[in-house]
């Protein structure tokens, strides 16, 4: 198997163990960060495996602007989860 297709399956089973349902507001907030986390994350490690081996020209471009743009989003929601922590008793 692929690194690329490692990363995949992975980011498909990881999406899996999301919860559908929510039981408050809050905490579909934190469900809905706390994928989009994973989900950025793979985008990213995905994107640098293209700039490692992939030749494409185009998919190379696309993978560095994925990089820019899925870190700066990526930064922004672990921001967000940080200050929504469930406080520790």
């Amino acid at each position: 198997m692929s690194p690329i297709r490692a990363c995949l399956t992975a980011t498909s089973l990881a999406l899996a163990a999301v919860p559908v349902q929510a039981q408050t507001p809050l905490v579909a907030d934190r469900d809905f960060v706390a994928g989009m986390i994973s989900t950025h994350q793979r985008a990213i490690d995905l994107a640098r495996m293209e700039l490692q081996d992939g030749k494409d020209p185009d998919l190379r471009r696309r993978a560095e602007a994925i990089i820019a743009g899925q870190t700066h989003d990526l930064a922004a929601l672990i921001a967000w989860q940080e200050r929504h922590a469930p406080v520790k008793e």
